[in-house]
């Protein structure tokens, strides 16, 4: 199919994996000045653990699990807030602001690949590892994304469907 400006879309596992690698450094470095980089080679085990999981809805639809080490979510917020004393539904509001900011761009771009309105929910922070669940099987694609930084590693799994004529299944 053709979108804007003449070009083929295709939104595959590769389009959201660099779409991903693209926009959170992005985001990362400019509201906290702090480097998303490769993953380390040896996955490690992310240190006390914060997962956050983001819905969208429209013709891409997606689930978003994110798990950050409690350092990196501390860092960023302290950054962000510029080291104001904050009360902990304060710090847990600024993270889920940087994840509005991350996602927010990142749907942008698949909304601009397609032409079409994608829209996402409020993210959901949950201290310690998400489980996943039977919902988690209804999505027909899955991509991946791991970053390290001088905080921990940030592990990113994309489940997500969209509109056939859209995708290059």
């Amino acid at each position: 199919m053709t979108g804007k400006g003449g070009y083929t879309i295709e939104i595959n596992d590769r389009f959201i994996e660099d779409t991903i690698r693209s926009v959170y450094p992005a985001v990362t470095q400019t509201v906290a000045q702090i480097e998303l980089k490769e993953p380390p080679p040896r996955k490690k085990r992310i240190e006390a653990p914060i997962s956050v999981v983001v819905l969208s809805k429209g013709i891409f639809k997606s689930k978003v699990v994110s798990t950050f080490p409690s350092l990196l979510v501390d860092e960023i917020v302290n950054r962000m807030s510029k080291n104001s004393q904050l009360s902990q539904e304060d710090r847990d509001a600024y993270f889920k602001e940087y994840i509005n900011m991350c996602f927010g761009r990142f749907i942008s771009k698949i909304n601009n690949e397609t032409g079409r309105a994608s829209r996402f929910v409020i993210p959901v922070m949950i201290r310690g590892l998400y489980r996943t669940t039977t919902q988690d099987n209804q999505f027909s694609d899955t991509a991946r994304v791991d970053f390290g930084s001088d905080y921990g590693s940030v592990n990113m799994v994309v489940s997500y469907d969209i509109l056939p004529e859209y995708s290059s299944n």
